[in-house]
């Protein structure tokens, strides 16, 4: 079956394509005796756009590179002028000029966070259906390479472990996490039905599950969990060639955080991540997602003021649905009401906000006698939160790869005010065999979780609580959030409790802290696949592995701990942006002593410079790096903060091997590995990618 699906999609992407900017949008047919808007069945339809985008502009790419960004357009339209624009997506395919695709995804806020997501979905899922294919022909042949476990053996629990997830979003429709939940399937949907139009438009085959490949990295663990128990195997018991490959194919990254000085002087404090995988997934996008929902964030005064408004409206009948909309509560959506696009600031309160978002939330669907009472003030209400949507929408900027709505590596931007987050991580592997008993199909994986997380948490405190919830046990990883909302000029302990909050996850647990003590101590954090709670480290079965395998699986002596501090002992009097790049593209094996001439033990890995006789010889190490700061969450591009502008909100990134005193990665020896569309030498410079919110 596998060779099958390998057949029919190599057929499919053996035409090269040529890219540029496009700009796509989907529209539905309004059914007018709806409000809030609704959408026809079957009406969905995308039509590309003709963009004028000035060259050099501060856009998707800056001036970090010499790739001129003026693109051609495309125009090309179906349906009416009449229909109602859902999702609007911005897709710059530059892979071959910069190692990434870019993708701007921005819904419209007329409409329900169902309808947007699914929207979104479909009009990305349309454009990028090429290099959607393309990534997972690569990444299907790397998962299952060698494996006794096939697609179908996995894609048997995956729909079991669907089905369960589905059924408690349908149980629970009034936890704002199981709605959240919920998004992320129908997000899934809808690009799964763009990419399917896309392909059946060139009469080309649908064979490809993309919520399946969405939960690639949590079924990494699923695959040992279901294989032959025969072969279960704890890393302290594996032959030594055994061991190298379980150890490539589970660990995964490097961290640094650190506070550093900017070029005009300024203190700042960056949050840097370079993934670990196969080369078979360097097909890479870039991702802004930009959706007015109306989702609330899961903070315990949100939760105060909703439970101050009573019950909700649709458990009353329609004589007195509209009894918890007080005067005092009208007055204030009354006024938000009377706000028009633009003029949208800072006399607005949170609570003025909150409350009109209630009355969105709460509108009745009335019938009978209250039916027009009811109908205008539900109608009212939509069009105050669609206000106040469009201005203060959820916003995520992350590194992804295409078909995937979540980050896999992790490296997320979160910049609207109420939030202003960075999260990434580092792997733990399973070291210990008998904990893959305790991953079953009943629970959440990783990746649900942290996007749904990503919807819902306002800080670091929050998110690293929020999503353990319905722990899976799979893709079991070092955490890492920073609350950029406020950065203290010089490093205080008690200034710093809500800076960054860590959380690691075990099968069956998780520990979380606030690290404010080692940041202040040593103005930075590492993380390099090592548990740093003793009890995670115990029960993961480091503590076993140290003990065969000595300091290699040792905390703080294993060789990325060692010579990440030795690269950052001057943090507090020599750290900058350029030093941070090269931190995180560091790998001089030959000559680094704490290398001890392995291209793995360092902060940019290469398996593939071992020998190919070598047992350690692996097609993957570190494939990018991503930098945001708190300034840059902040979309700090002068001598300011600007807290009222996150659309200038940017990341600084580069794609591919690391070729920093190293020769750069080729394709060319390696004809049997397969990588339709990847470009044949991976040689790029550093980007600076922009949100860009206002271009949509």
């Amino acid at each position: 079956m596998a060779k099958t699906r390998l057949h029919w999609i190599l057929l499919a992407a053996g035409i090269a394509c040529a890219y540029a900017a496009t700009l796509a949008e989907v529209k539905c047919i309004l059914q007018s005796h709806q409000y809030p808007f609704e959408c026809a069945p079957g009406t969905l339809s995308v039509f590309e756009r003709k963009i004028d985008w000035r060259p050099n502009a501060p856009g998707v790419l800056g001036a970090e590179t010499d790739y001129a960004y003026g693109v051609p357009a495309f125009e090309a339209r179906t349906g009416s002028q009449n229909e109602a624009i859902i999702a609007k997506a911005l897709w710059d395919d530059a892979i071959n000029k910069t190692g990434w695709s870019f993708a701007t995804v921005r819904t419209a806020p007329e409409f329900t966070d169902a309808w947007q997501v699914y929207g979104a979905g479909y009009v990305e899922g349309y454009v990028s259906a090429t290099r959607i294919t393309q990534s997972i022909v690569a990444q299907n042949q790397s998962m299952f390479d060698g494996s006794a476990v096939t697609y179908e053996d996995l894609d048997t629990w995956v729909q079991k472990q669907r089905s369960w997830m589905l059924e408690h979003v349908g149980a629970n429709p009034n936890d704002a996490f199981w709605r959240a939940v919920g998004l992320t399937h129908q997000h899934i949907v809808g690009m799964q039905d763009g990419y399917a139009a896309a392909l059946t438009a060139r009469n080309e085959p649908v064979v490809w599950d993309l919520l399946f490949w969405n939960q690639r990295a949590d079924l990494e663990d699923v695959q040992i969990a279901i294989g032959p128990q025969s072969e279960l195997q704890s890393c302290w018991q594996m032959p030594p060639e055994v061991f190298s490959q379980y150890e490539r194919r589970t660990s995964h990254c490097s961290v640094r955080l650190t506070y550093f000085k900017t070029e005009s002087g300024e203190t700042d404090f960056a949050v840097a991540h370079n993934t670990w995988d196969d080369y078979r997934s360097m097909l890479r996008t870039w991702k802004n997602y930009i959706f007015p929902l109306s989702l609330p964030l899961s903070d315990q005064a949100a939760q105060t003021r909703a439970q101050s408004l009573g019950e909700s409206s649709r458990n009353k009948s329609p004589a007195t649905a509209v009894e918890w909309l007080t005067p005092e509560l009208m007055l204030r959506a009354r006024r938000l009401y009377r706000l028009r696009k633009g003029y949208l600031d800072s006399d607005v309160s949170d609570d003025e906000i909150h409350a009109a978002l209630e009355v969105a939330s709460r509108a009745p669907q009335a019938s009978g006698s209250a039916f027009t009472q009811a109908k205008k003030i539900s109608q009212q209400a939509h069009e105050i939160a669609a206000i106040l949507r469009r201005h203060n929408p959820y916003i995520e900027m992350f590194s992804s790869y295409p078909g995937i709505i979540q980050s896999i590596d992790d490296f997320y931007m979160l910049p609207r005010n109420e939030q202003r987050l960075i999260i990434t991580e580092t792997t733990n592997s399973i070291c210990n065999a008998d904990l893959f008993k305790l991953i079953v199909p009943a629970s959440l994986l990783t990746w649900h979780r942290v996007v749904a997380t990503n919807l819902l948490a306002p800080g670091g405190e929050s998110w690293t609580s929020l999503s353990m919830r319905e722990n899976s046990g799979t893709y079991n990883n070092q955490f890492m959030v920073v609350d950029a909302k406020y950065l203290p000029e010089v490093p205080d302990e008690d200034e710093l409790q809500t800076l960054v909050w860590i959380v690691e996850q075990y099968p069956g647990g998780f520990e979380r802290t606030s690290i404010a003590s080692h940041i202040a101590k040593d103005w930075g954090w590492s993380s390099y696949n090592r548990p740093y709670f003793p009890k995670v480290f115990d029960i993961m079965g480091f503590s076993a592995a140290e003990a065969v395998w000595g300091d290699y699986y040792s905390y703080s002596k294993t060789a990325r701990a060692r010579i990440f501090a030795r690269e950052t002992a001057d943090t507090k009097t020599n750290s900058t942006l350029p030093k941070l790049k090269s931190l995180m593209r560091l790998n001089r094996f030959q000559t680094d002593e704490l290398s001890n001439g392995d291209p793995s033990w360092t902060i940019a890995s290469r398996y593939d410079l071992f020998p190919p006789n070598n047992p350690n010889w692996g097609m993957g190490g570190a494939i990018d790096v991503k930098i945001a700061s708190v300034r840059s969450v902040h979309g700090h591009v002068g001598g300011s903060y600007l807290p009222k502008n996150p659309h200038h909100a940017h990341a600084w990134i580069i794609s591919g091997p690391t070729t920093q005193d190293q020769p750069p990665f080729s394709w060319e020896p390696y004809p049997d590995y397969l990588h339709p569309g990847f470009p044949t030498v991976m040689n790029f410079d550093w980007v600076t990618t922009y949100l860009n919110r206002d271009e949509l």
